[in-house]
């Protein structure tokens, strides 16, 4: 509260130097939003408040601090709402009259023809923290290489030291350290060639507002697996195959059937 005064004279300037006739804000739980929005309409200008995760977040997240929850109650005051799902379209229309529901854009550029995708390579790429859910890759590969024993897995995204010793140690104790390859995060122009190195996706994440890494496994053209997200926009996709949430035996079938069935796997890719 003390340093709110700067933060909207801050904001007041730059809007005036600027002439900016529309404000945008992507943090959409801040304990200042309700403040910035009052700050807006004092200024005179158009804001809309760009929400790029699941509403669920309120409800899930174990760390939501619980004076959050009374922050959704000023998004009335917003001129419009953009959200990435019908299923948050639905729900934020409760809060405001104007949700608008968009797509994320990929910023790389996948080849136009299919990968080969015949070797046993998947690829899971996201941040090795507890809301991509990582350690569910463990049981489903544990499965999956009763199937195809050269099964390789790699995890492409930032993973702190602590972490990275963590799961191998976890991998070691399932006999499968050998069928997963930590790479930490890559450079976003070489991510093409990762996905053209590979066979499948793998997301194991509980909740996702879009997934743009879907998104680029799709425009790659490889089959992806999913835990089942039905109202994940990209997961209504015919190259995308959902499993219950939680069934890592049904995960590692379904991985192992993309692997060894290359007929199969074009056709997804294709899709």
């Amino acid at each position: 509260a003390e340093n709110y005064r700067q933060r909207a004279e801050s904001i007041a300037a730059a809007v005036r130097n600027n002439e900016i006739d529309c404000l945008v804000f992507a943090h959409w739980i801040a304990r200042t939003l309700p403040f910035d929005l009052l700050l807006a309409r004092l200024l005179g200008i158009r804001v809309y408040l760009y929400i790029q995760s699941s509403f669920t977040l309120f409800f899930l997240d174990a760390d939501m601090p619980s004076d959050y929850i009374d922050i959704p109650l000023s998004y009335r005051l917003a001129d419009g709402i953009i959200c990435l799902s019908e299923m948050d379209k639905r729900f934020w229309s409760s809060f405001n009259r104007n949700v608008i529901r968009t797509n994320n854009p990929i910023t790389l550029s996948p080849k136009s023809e299919l990968p080969l995708l015949d070797g046993h390579n998947i690829i899971w790429p996201a941040r090795m923290h507890s809301d991509k859910s990582p350690d569910r890759v463990i049981p489903i590969m544990r499965e999956l290489v009763k199937i195809v024993p050269d099964a390789k897995l790699y995890m492409i995204g930032p993973v702190d030291a602590g972490y990275k010793e963590y799961f191998l140690e976890l991998a070691s104790r399932n006999n499968i350290k050998e069928n997963i390859i930590i790479c930490g995060p890559q450079p976003e122009n070489e991510m093409i060639a990762w996905y053209e190195k590979c066979d499948a996706f793998l997301l194991t994440s509980r909740r996702e507002g879009w997934s743009l890494a879907l998104a680029e496994a799709q425009a790659s053209g490889l089959p992806c697996l999913i835990y089942d997200l039905p109202y994940l926009t990209l997961s209504q996709s015919d190259g995308v195959i959902s499993v219950p949430q939680d069934d890592y035996i049904s995960a590692a079938k379904e991985l192992g059937s993309i692997l060894t069935d290359k007929q199969r796997a074009q056709d997804l890719g294709r899709r």
